[in-house]
């Protein structure tokens, strides 16, 4: 885990508004970050537009700036799973064509599609199953996206088979990761009595990564589709419970540093 998803990690697990330099200094120290290196962390975050300073007085404070925020909804989504109880059959097409020229700009295209859950059915012609609460249209909004993509909502011109699906969203692999990661879950609740309030808070955040980046391989896709023994909602509740013990016992770790 780079120094800078920790960091990402810990502003977005503690939802505090700001942090002030030493704060962070404190929270990431479990984690063997310098000052230093925390600094030059920092100004790349800043640079990247991820977070932003303000001022209190001569006191600098550093928060998330828009694309951060961004980047913390897109993490909480992954624990809230879709609902397609009254899923109306239709799909989401997005159809893309890049001069080579700006290969940059099709790599972005291609990284934001993948991150939204889409998957590549034809050269240029990416789908999804439509459901309004992900607001795609509303997060492809961009000077970039409207250059060279056309969204179009439609249904399916037959009926997309499971093993299809299946394949395209690579579903037995990722429900595997999944199982791996409840075991990991299970062996760690074991020894979960021994953690400090400090260990405590960097399980959290370490272990938190890993989840969250397992989650986000969850394509959310309606029912129908899904392997009968899916793991997703099973690891969501576990990944839930563990995180509410590793928040209680690492609260004195965290309240201590607020307090001063």
């Amino acid at each position: 885990m780079k120094d800078s998803e920790i960091i990402f990690g810990i502003m977005a697990a503690l939802h505090k508004d700001h942090y002030s330099f030493q704060q962070l200094s404190q929270l990431t120290s479990p984690f063997g970050i310098t000052d230093n290196c925390l600094r030059t962390n920092l100004s790349r975050m800043t640079k990247k537009q991820i977070i932003k300073t303000q001022k209190q007085g001569k006191i600098a404070f550093y928060l998330f700036n828009k694309k951060g925020k961004s980047i913390s909804r897109n993490i909480s989504f992954s624990f809230k799973p879709l609902t397609w109880a009254r899923w109306d059959r239709r799909w989401w097409g997005m159809i893309f064509s890049v001069p080579d020229l700006n290969k940059e700009n099709r790599y972005w295209i291609r990284k934001k599609l993948t991150a939204y859950r889409f998957v590549n059915l034809y050269p240029g012609f990416w789908i999804r199953p439509l459901n309004p609460r992900e607001k795609i249209q509303e997060n492809f909004d961009n000077e970039m996206v409207n250059k060279y993509c056309v969204f179009i909502k439609f249904e399916y011109f037959k009926d997309i088979s499971k093993q299809k699906v299946s394949e395209l969203w690579k579903l037995n692999e990722v429900n595997h990761l999944f199982i791996q990661e409840l075991k990991k879950l299970e062996l760690k609740k074991k020894g979960l009595h021994l953690l400090n309030p400090q260990q405590a808070f960097r399980e959290k955040i370490l272990e938190g990564n890993s989840i969250v980046n397992a989650l986000f391989k969850d394509p959310m896709l309606p029912d129908e589709f899904l392997p009968v023994n899916w793991k997703a909602n099973e690891l969501r509740q576990d990944f839930s419970h563990y995180m509410k013990t590793l928040n209680s016992q690492s609260k004195p770790f965290v309240e201590k540093i607020f307090a001063n």
